[in-house]
Order: C-alpha cells, then structure tokens, then sequence
C-alpha cells in the first residue's frame, strides 16, 4: 500500500539479482513519488511532470523485465493514498502506462482487476469522478494493449501531456486535430 518511504531492498519484484535493474526499479520508484507529488522536487511544471512519465514509459519500453515492477510500484502508491491530488497524478501516470506497455502474461489479469475495481468505486472517493473516468479509459486502453503489445517508441513530452488530459478530451483519431 501507499508509502512516503523508499522501498526497501530498491524493488518489490526479485529482478534476477541484477544489480543495474535494482537501482533503475529504486530510481523509478523516486520517480513515480515526484510525478505523484509524494517526493518533494526543486522542478515543478506540466511539462516537468510530463518528462518525469516519459521516463517512466522508457524504461519500461525498453526494459521487459522492469514493466511489471513499474506497474507494481504504481498500483502500490495507488493503494489507501490518503492524498487526492496523488491519487489523480498516479492516475494519470497509469493512463500513460495503459497507452504505452502492458504488464506480462504473469501480471496482466491482476492488473486489469486492480483498475477495473477502482473504475467501480472510485466515485466514493474525494476526486472520486475524475479517478472514474481515469480508471475507466485506462481500463479500455489496457485490455487492448494486453492483445497488441506495447507501443514501438517512447512517446514525446506532448504525447504524454495528451495521454493525461486523453480520459476527459476523447478523440477519434487518439490525438487532437491540431
């Protein structure tokens, strides 16, 4: 469940004890903290906020064995977050990650229950209408790129700033038209 501490040991997941991911998966969890406003950052801005998830989304573009743990952190920091304003950043990181890579075959069905079951509830919440509408679009998004597989590159700062707002401004195309 949600914590303002570092996890200890770096990961949640025994990443094949290989050092290098271990530290990427601590990096990524100090990350995900800042991009949540759980950690306290010098950098502020939507556009510092969307290079903090695009980094998230490359390394788990480029490292397989990293995805789940990215995904784990996340559903972790979700998880009894006593803070709204947390609460709908991890959404919105989640919506990004819904767009970009899914989980493995070992993760994917535990995932989809972890957001289909805040889709349900999530309107009992304080920002319980936006985290719905959230939940619900990365619901969608996650089912399809669980069939399809992830995304062929990382996304750049505006694909990302357009995957946060994406929940509440639908297009057909998946971008505006501008």
């Amino acid at each position: 469940r949600w914590s303002k501490a570092k996890i200890p040991g770096k990961s949640l997941l025994e990443l094949d004890d290989d050092e290098d991911l271990q530290e990427l998966a601590g990096k990524s969890f100090e990350d995900l903290q800042r991009a949540m406003g759980d950690r306290k950052t010098a950098e502020t801005g939507k556009r510092k906020h969307a290079e903090r998830i695009q980094a998230l989304l490359e390394r788990g573009l480029f490292s397989v064995k990293l995805r789940d743990e990215l995904y784990l952190q996340l559903i972790k920091q979700l998880t009894e977050n006593p803070t709204c304003d947390s609460r709908l950043h991890g959404w919105e990181v989640m919506c990004c990650y819904a767009v970009c890579f899914p989980p493995s075959i070992h993760m994917d069905k535990w995932a989809l229950k972890f957001v289909e079951g805040v889709a349900e509830q999530a309107a009992t919440l304080e920002g319980g209408e936006k985290m719905k509408k959230m939940a619900e679009y990365a619901l969608k998004k996650l089912r399809r790129l669980c069939q399809i597989g992830p995304k062929g590159h990382v996304p750049t700062v505006p694909e990302v700033e357009r995957a946060i707002i994406a929940p509440f401004h639908i297009s057909p195309f998946g971008e505006t038209l501008d």
